[in-house]
């Protein structure tokens, strides 16, 4: 899966580029074992189509329901991470991991919430790691698609 962080000087940083990496990481690992393990790769994105997923770092507003939000985008997903509160105060890097890594998992096909607050794709805020069901989940969303 090809990703990209959308540059943006007011908020990029080598701590957020990190964050976005051990989201990734943590999605890679969780599926080593599987058929289906999941492998990622870090490209510049000029345009639409460049990278699978495309993060956009950005300050929450203050009318801002959730802290990010993925899109899907004609075979390519967006998502708008806030890694600054409305007072552009930096958000806690590990509040932007679990973020990061939530939203990836929605990117990748897992567009619902689990009820357990033990997985990283439920609403809570408690699981920073990618849980077996979150695994199982994304088997779930590609079974029965030919040549994945």
């Amino acid at each position: 899966i090809r990703v990209a962080v959308v540059f943006d000087p007011a908020f990029i940083t080598d701590d957020r580029l990190d964050v976005i990496r051990t989201a990734c990481d943590k999605w890679a690992q969780a599926t080593l074992l599987q058929p289906r393990k999941v492998t990622f790769e870090f490209v510049q994105a000029h345009g639409p189509g460049d990278a699978d997923i495309v993060f956009r770092f950005v300050r929450l507003l203050p009318a801002d329901k959730y802290r990010a939000f993925t899109r899907e985008e004609r075979g390519w997903a967006s998502i708008r991470l806030a890694v600054e509160d409305e007072d552009g105060r930096p958000l806690a890097t590990a509040t932007i991991l679990r973020v990061a890594t939530h939203e990836m998992g929605h990117a990748m096909g897992i567009w619902g919430h689990s009820p357990d607050p033990s997985d990283v794709m439920s609403q809570s805020e408690g699981a920073a790691d990618v849980s077996v069901a979150d695994v199982n989940t994304l088997e779930l969303a590609y079974q029965g698609v030919p040549g994945l």
